[in-house]
């Protein structure tokens, strides 16, 4: 069955279709809700007002991959459910008919989710588990080991902490995942301060210790122009493969990777080299010698 577009509700849509596609255990963990759930069994037995209307929220959305699994209509309205969304997050229902960030509005439909599953008490932890991984983050700076010549800087692991991660924000100008998700997770700390208070230059790198089962990309394609002061948006093609291999961003493989990379660099400066060499056998007759053009000239 289709879904109806009322208003501006195309962004709702295609995030219902997305989710109805994607992975049969979400359609599975959501059909199977209980709609009827009783309150926790306790001594004050009553759901909080935030609980209910995530749950009247969960329904909805059970209702609307109902239809859309077994209906024989043609196509029913997902309007009820994106108000009882906004109801939830205690926005102005009306203004699901206006055009939202799908990114931003992916945020809201996810916690509700998982709001309504928490109330229920079905299925513990699995929208954490299915959208959302884990990752350890590395504070590097450099450590001097000799002075005036000696041997060559190494960098050292100042800090590292634990956190988790949700969708992934890559630079478009990037140009393909693999490389955007290399800038993600390496980037420069041009004024990092110590614990002793110093101003260092540091490297900031992400190693994932678990990848979510649903690894979700947002392309950056809106960026600020300083001179209108207006926001411009980048088309450029940005390319994925059909199978991507992540294990390189495992913290498991960290060392193996770092040596890799060394290797990797020292072939793109050799190939860079070879590539300007190449210039004078492929150009040569753009250019003349000194003396040949000084010749040619009198």
């Amino acid at each position: 069955v289709g879904l109806k577009n009322t208003g501006n509700t195309c962004y709702f849509n295609s995030l219902l279709q997305v989710y109805f596609r994607m992975r049969p255990g979400f359609v599975k963990a959501v059909l199977t809700f209980p709609s009827t759930t009783p309150p926790p069994p306790s001594s004050s037995a009553v759901l909080s007002v935030s609980d209910h209307n995530a749950i009247q929220f969960l329904v909805q959305l059970q209702r609307c991959f109902a239809f859309m699994h077994s209906s024989t209509r043609r196509y029913m309205d997902p309007v009820p459910c994106a108000r009882a969304l906004f109801n939830y997050h205690q926005l102005d229902p009306k203004a699901s008919a206006q055009q939202h960030d799908v990114a931003e509005f992916n945020e809201l439909f996810l916690n509700a989710v998982a709001a309504a599953f928490h109330a229920a008490g079905h299925l513990p932890g699995y929208i954490n588990t299915a959208f959302s991984g884990e990752l350890q983050e590395h504070i590097l700076v450099k450590d001097k080991q000799g002075e005036g010549g000696g041997e060559e800087d190494s960098w050292k692991l100042l800090q590292k902490r634990d956190s988790t991660f949700g969708p992934v924000i890559l630079d478009i100008k990037a140009k393909e995942l693999l490389s955007a998700l290399e800038q993600y997770c390496t980037s420069t700390i041009d004024s990092y301060t110590t614990e002793q208070g110093d101003k260092v230059t540091a490297v900031k790198e992400l190693w994932v210790t678990r990848f979510p089962e649903v690894l979700t990309f947002q392309l950056q394609r809106v960026g600020f122009d300083a001179s209108t002061g207006q926001a411009v948006k980048d088309n450029s093609r940005f390319l994925f493969a059909q199978n991507i291999c992540l294990d390189r961003f495992l913290l498991q493989n960290r060392e193996r990777v770092a040596r890799l990379r060394e290797t990797r660099a020292a072939l793109r400066a050799r190939q860079k080299s070879l590539l300007a060499a190449l210039q004078t056998y492929t150009h040569f007759c753009t250019a003349q010698p000194p003396a040949a053009a000084a010749a040619a000239a009198a």
